[in-house]
């Protein structure tokens, strides 16, 4: 199985970037890409593996495909009907039901037949989170479709994208993380807060200045990002927040926002305060994404993104604003503004620590079974190193003398204290206790 054949298969198709990304995302959290993919909690009752299942529908001895009700293949096929017809497809051109090919060729043949919608989305847009809820709401629709299983899909497409995507800027590299998340505000300039709780979505429908706006709602929808419900509130710290939470996901984005879980970051002056916690505050020489944050009396009042620092002044993106000069809090929507270096009203600026984001613009060309159990083994010589923590001094010198772990032998522990358990030393290990106890 190889994601870059997934990828380059589908941009064939003519999907975007953040199309492909977002579907690929689905596909990952359905099936971890393998085509040959049985629903792991049918694998006993039926009594096959991945690959026997295959083998076994492919020669015909097991005739229940269609009808037992087992997640099969890339996009996990279930109802009847979808694996009657991936069975139909696969034997008219020839396949195996485990083919990627065939399985690519048929995921775009159910696209385009049943799901034009869906389809329409994913050729057009240059939302990752878009083209991810796409597939996740209107076709996979698994039992789970809460705003965090949506961010987590979303995160996992982003990373294809990371890996895949030809991007606009120059040599075609992969954006930095401070480009996507720029990329991500950018793309909100224009919205305007709402005048009640409706038509959140829309730049423009529905304004007003009441604060209702989707970047809050999304977050209250997450259920732990602040100390409670803050939509129909000033927004432009929460703007902030979505804008990172967007791009890099929920557990990521709370690290590089330095902010607690079910804290006070929805605040300007309590946002200012985290990054200070971490020593991630400064008072001069903004970077582009750095949380620029502007003074309020004795505190902060107002915050947005740096976006550029050129020319003596700084350029920002910023929430619940206007495109009047100087700082303009509660004024009901997103723009991008400038000011001078030496603005008396500039706080400080927030800087997250980049570092925590993964590079994952390169791909292990040679990574196969081969090479991953080079990698596996290197990994466990490095575990057996024997150098166990003095707390667990008495508890091993225990389960030596008891004859619980028998380290001396090479075919069982090994003395070994920091490698991998199996399941089988596992059992060993409850029995020979249960003996000591007996109990056996």
């Amino acid at each position: 199985m190889s994601e870059s054949t997934i990828w380059n298969y589908l941009k064939s198709q003519g999907l975007t970037d953040c199309g492909v990304a977002g579907l690929m995302g689905n596909l990952y959290a359905e099936s971890g890409l393998n085509p040959k993919n049985l629903q792991n909690s049918y694998e006993k009752s039926l009594g096959y593996n991945d690959e026997s299942y295959t083998q076994a529908v492919d020669n015909g001895t097991y005739t229940n495909f269609v009808k037992d009700a087992a997640g099969f293949g890339l996009a996990q096929w279930t109802y009847w009907s979808r694996k009657q017809a991936l069975l139909a497809y696969c034997k008219a051109v020839g396949t195996s039901i485990g083919s990627l090919d065939a399985q690519l060729g048929f995921l775009m043949k159910e696209l385009s037949d049943g799901y034009q919608s869906v389809l329409s989305v994913l050729k057009t847009t240059d939302s990752i989170l878009e083209a991810s809820n796409a597939v996740l709401l209107q076709f996979e629709r698994p039992a789970d479709q809460s705003v965090t299983v949506q961010h987590k899909r979303a995160s996992y497409g982003q990373s294809f994208y990371d890996k895949y995507a030809n991007t606009t800027q120059e040599g075609g590299t992969a954006m930095t993380a401070i480009e996507r998340l720029l990329n991500t505000a950018r793309k909100e300039i224009g919205y305007l807060e709402k005048a009640s709780n409706s038509q959140l979505d829309s730049k423009t429908a529905n304004a007003g200045y009441n604060n209702w706006t989707k970047y809050a709602r999304d977050l209250d929808n997450l259920g732990n990002i602040y100390n409670g419900k803050k939509n129909g509130y000033a927004w432009c710290d929460m703007f902030v927040d979505w804008c990172f939470i967007t791009t890099f996901g929920v557990e990521l984005a709370m690290r590089l926002l330095c902010q607690a879980y079910n804290g006070a970051g929805a605040g300007c002056t309590y946002s200012a305060q985290y990054y200070k916690n971490k020593g991630q505050f400064y008072t001069s020489n903004p970077q582009p994404g750095d949380q620029i944050f502007f003074k309020d009396g004795d505190g902060m009042g107002h915050t947005g993104i740096v976006e550029k620092v050129e020319g003596g002044r700084v350029y920002t993106i910023e929430g619940n604003t206007s495109s009047a000069s100087g700082v303009v809090a509660n004024g009901g929507s997103v723009n991008s503004k400038s000011y001078a270096l030496s603005y008396n009203k500039i706080g400080g600026y927030g800087r997250p620590d980049w570092s925590l984001v993964p590079n994952n613009t390169e791909e292990d060309d040679d990574m196969d079974v081969k090479r991953f159990k080079e990698l596996w083994n290197e990994m466990r010589t490095e575990l057996q190193d024997n150098d166990a923590s003095t707390y667990s001094q008495e508890a091993r010198d225990w389960a030596v003398q008891n004859n619980i772990i028998a380290g001396g032998s090479s075919k069982e522990f090994n003395g070994m204290w920091q490698d991998v358990l199996t399941r089988e030393q596992m059992v060993t290990v409850l029995y020979r206790f249960a003996k000591l106890m007996g109990q056996a």
